[in-house]
């Protein structure tokens, strides 16, 4: 073990007491599980399966989580005797997934970076593979693991350019977590010239997780019944938002009153916890607002619906045929666009798309986004796209891209999967 990777385990140990603390208080704001508190340090409730594999993947929040699911259905059909298990760090991750996750998957949150917590989880679980996707780079996680054997891939692998300056002044600390991974599966050749510079031996392009997904699911009868409270008013979505964005989406409702008067705009905050204060900020403009998480229903004169509820982000884009993308008009890098483009609904976003760079692009080669850069160019796109006409034309795309895209990620976990599929063989 390197002296960078030596010195931050015994930093890890030493600061458990302060790590404690702030876990705590991120208990008492909501930002942990209190019922299963107890996960995030390594314990569970829930057995596994001695007599059959086990495959670990990880995911960190939301968008992460759900771009596992493909992953999953991939792992589960090329692997069917393994048990596969699904962790993820935040809270609203979990309640997103809880009615996402087929019933072959078990979940647990994840542990803590610290190393008494972590060598508690592997002990617990015993995993024969461990997938991370996207980002995760967690010392003690990833050496801990290796250390057992466990082999360790990352896929869906992305690492911005301010991240690897990061990494690049620390090279005794990233390079031999990754000098002993299985594969990073990289989402872009530039992910894959970072991850190779920083010492990965394994590193391919692979299919972006994001485009393997199935669309939202959503329930019928709830879209019939808020498009029977519409009654076929011109509406539109602005999905995910953060702060900082809320006043732009509620000022572009008040210039677009001039050409539609009887306007609806559905505000989809990304943590449901803001409606209340965004209520007060579109009320304190003059605006009637309805809130779903109060059972408040859609009048004739509602300007702003709520849409503070968990996982029914589907329900909101099929039901608007345009969407603005949040996290785009601020440093946070864009959500996923590809959920809106699924179901019909036309992408607009802001200039901040790093997280998603390669979705965005896709969509706009496809003539299905458009960037703009401020409240008044988000104004005028959507006055000129037509709020009643759904856009359709990605159908047929993404549908060829998912099936080649799960082929070919198939292939790319197949010799991953041995090991797992030889361990059953021994047992049964």
């Amino acid at each position: 073990m390197s002296l960078a990777l030596n010195v931050y385990r015994s930093l890890s140990w030493a600061l458990t007491p302060l790590v404690r603390l702030y876990f705590l208080e991120r208990l008492r704001r909501g930002k942990e599980d209190s019922l299963r508190s107890q996960e995030r340090w390594g314990y569970s409730n829930l057995k596994r399966d001695m007599t059959r594999p086990l495959i670990w993947v990880h995911a960190v929040s939301v968008g992460e989580a759900a771009s596992t699911l493909p992953l999953l259905k991939a792992l589960h059909e090329e692997c069917p005797q393994a048990q596969l298990l699904l962790t993820t760090g935040t809270v609203t991750s979990a309640k997103v997934m809880e009615g996402r996750l087929p019933d072959c998957v078990m979940h647990q949150y994840a542990p803590l970076d610290l190393p008494q917590v972590v060598t508690r989880f592997l002990e617990v679980w015993e995993p024969d593979l461990s997938i991370g996707v996207e980002s995760e780079l967690w010392p003690n996680t990833l050496t801990l693991t290796q250390e057992r054997g466990i082999p360790t891939l990352i896929l869906n692998a992305k690492l911005s350019k301010r991240s690897y300056q990061r990494w690049k002044m620390l090279p005794s600390l990233i390079s031999p977590m990754l000098e002993k991974m299985a594969l990073v599966g990289a989402q872009t050749i530039e992910d894959q010239q970072r991850f190779q510079d920083l010492g990965a031996p394994f590193v391919e392009v692979m299919p972006n997780l994001k485009l393997l997904g199935e669309p939202l699911l959503y329930e019928e009868k709830a879209l019939q019944k808020l498009e029977t409270e519409i009654q076929g008013r011109p509406h539109w979505c602005a999905a995910n938002i953060h702060p900082g964005e809320d006043e732009v989406m509620i000022t572009a409702h008040k210039k677009l009153k001039d050409t539609y008067p009887q306007l609806l705009t559905i505000l989809v905050p990304r943590h449901p916890e803001r409606a209340s204060e965004m209520r007060v900020r579109a009320e304190g403009e003059g605006f009637r607002c309805a809130q779903r998480s109060l059972g408040e229903k859609l009048m004739p004169e509602t300007d702003i619906y709520l849409a503070d509820t968990f996982g029914e982000m589907g329900l909101f884009y099929k039901l608007s045929n345009l969407s603005f993308v949040g996290a785009t008009l601020i440093s946070k890098g864009g959500h996923n666009p590809l959920e809106a483009a699924q179901l019909g609904s036309y992408v607009i976003h802001g200039p901040h798309t790093f997280s998603n760079p390669a979705l965005f692009q896709f969509l706009k080669n496809e003539g299905c986004a458009e960037e703009i850069q401020n409240v008044e160019e988000l104004v005028s796109t959507i006055l000129k796209k037509n709020l009643e006409t759904k856009n359709a034309q990605i159908d047929e795309k993404l549908i060829q891209e998912r099936k080649s895209g799960l082929a070919a990620l198939k292939l790319l976990l197949s010799p991953h999967l041995s090991p797992t599929r030889g361990r059953y063989a021994e047992s049964a």
